[in-house]
């Protein structure tokens, strides 16, 4: 780690900004660690400059007069010189911005205005990390004693990465049920306290320890996003390595462990992603993009998806519907993410044999979705809450299913985000059944085109690897 720590203080760092105050920041930062930097204060000076002094890094502003971020990482990567230069945006504080062609154009990930220190280090450090041990991997080839030498390195780094996770997902755990003490306490404090004089003070508190918390979950989901990446990132290199090698013994399973950090690599996606956006939320910061969909073809494609899947559990699926269009504006991402979350409880709480059922019933007003189950079910005092933030139905130490708590509040805020309702009717022993209510609304479109679902492919397959990953194979 010595040479490699030796390693990252020589590289050449290339500043992509038109805003001058974020380039004296950046660089201030990014110096004092011992970087060598170079600044372009447009896309034009910026191509010139990588071409004349090939740089390891490049932090690029999206928004920018002329040619924006997206065209010049495309024009960088479309040269091979620049295929292994790593490309990290920068994206202003309120910047709506395209996810999905920030990631195709060749970017690894970005930054947020405003900076923080300890934040653009950590990132730039770890993928130069990254992009120093795939080096190494690629030497190893010439080598074969070098190359073990080498992997048992990996492997040593990636254990240091988990014994951090655990730390801190340990840490996080503790701390949930304080922070929820404390929540009731400043309620209840509230409550015997309402003389006028002192109102405003306890709103204050209450505020700031909102912010506080807020800030707590953001800095530590991106913490933890950041490494899990990581570690994924070599297991996808090691799986690829492990095909070199002939297993003389065929009844041992060479990719089982590897297979078991991944699905706990998953675990820990939905775990980060869906901290990060119960967080976006708390600040008003989450949106939705409304398109008008079908809501029938969406919904039934979603379900129908997973049915292979429901059915290997030993659990029949029925899909039923008593309209065949209906038109109305949500994002269906969102709606995905709603039915996805749905299914993997009812398929974690239905025993083989089971069944689930999603139902589309059309109205009016509002068009009803219904997801049924005929597993364990909710008891009757715990209806209330099963939407409230890290509530679980069964914390005996004998349950036999994982969660945060998390996943059915942040089903119910994308519901609500449509101006939608969700409800619960449950029985113990008689399963469960989950009812959501959507507005018949449509959202007026230039061209009143009627956007199209996509078919299943790698991204949902991974969408699905996450959603369902606390559901054990």
């Amino acid at each position: 780690m010595d040479i490699l720590q030796n390693c990252l203080g020589k590289v050449n760092v290339l500043i992509v900004d038109d805003d001058c105050s974020n380039v004296n920041i950046l660089t201030m930062i990014l110096k004092h660690r011992g970087y060598n930097v170079k600044i372009a204060l447009n896309g034009e000076l910026a191509l010139r400059s990588a071409r004349e002094n090939l740089p390891k890094l490049i932090l690029l502003k999206i928004k920018m007069a002329g040619m924006d971020g997206y065209k010049v990482c495309n024009i960088l990567k479309s040269d091979k010189t620049f295929r292994k230069t790593t490309i990290i945006f920068i994206i202003g504080s309120n910047e709506i911005f395209e996810k999905d062609k920030l990631f195709t154009c060749g970017g690894v990930d970005y930054i947020s205005m405003p900076f923080n220190n300890k934040e653009i280090l950590a990132r730039v450090e770890t993928y130069l990390k990254l992009s120093y041990m795939e080096q190494e991997i690629i030497v190893l080839e010439n080598n074969a004693k070098e190359k073990a030498e080498q992997l048992k390195k990996i492997t040593s780094e990636i254990k240091e990465f988990n014994v951090i996770l655990e730390k801190e997902t340990a840490y996080r755990m503790k701390t949930e049920d304080a922070l929820k003490e404390s929540e009731k306490q400043l309620k209840y404090s509230l409550e015997l306290q309402k003389k006028a004089e002192k109102e405003g003070k306890r709103l204050y508190e209450i505020e700031e320890y909102d912010r506080i918390r807020t800030e707590f979950f953001s800095n530590i989901s991106h913490e933890l996003r950041t490494p899990i990446n990581v570690i994924f990132s070599a297991l996808q290199v090691h799986e690829l390595k492990l095909k070199d090698y002939a297993c003389k013994d065929t009844s041992t399973d060479i990719y089982k462990y590897t297979n078991i950090m991944k699905q706990n690599c998953f675990r820990l996606l939905r775990l980060v992603n869906n901290l990060i956006d119960i967080t976006k939320m708390d600040l008003g910061y989450f949106d939705i993009n409304r398109t008008n969909n079908n809501i029938i073809s969406l919904v039934e494609d979603i379900t129908l998806s997973v049915a292979d899947y429901i059915e290997n559990k030993g659990l029949s699926l029925i899909f039923d519907t008593d309209v065949e269009e209906k038109i109305i504006a949500c994002d269906p991402e969102k709606v995905e993410r709603v039915i996805m979350n749905l299914l993997s409880n009812a398929i974690k709480f239905t025993p083989g044999g089971g069944s689930i059922m999603v139902n589309i019933e059309d109205g009016t007003e509002n068009i009803c979705l219904r997801v049924k189950d005929t597993g364990r079910g909710i008891p009757k005092n715990k209806l209330n809450a099963i939407f409230e933030r890290f509530v679980q139905v069964d914390k005996s130490l004998a349950r036999d299913n994982e969660g945060s708590g998390i996943g059915l509040s942040l089903v119910k805020g994308l519901v609500e985000l449509h101006g939608g309702k969700i409800s619960v009717e449950s029985e113990v022993g008689h399963g469960s059944e989950f009812i959501i209510y959507l507005p018949c609304k449509q959202v007026e479109n230039a061209n009143d085109e009627i956007a199209a679902t996509e078919s299943v492919s790698e991204r949902f397959i991974q969408k699905l690897n996450i959603e369902f990953s606390d559901i054990y194979k």
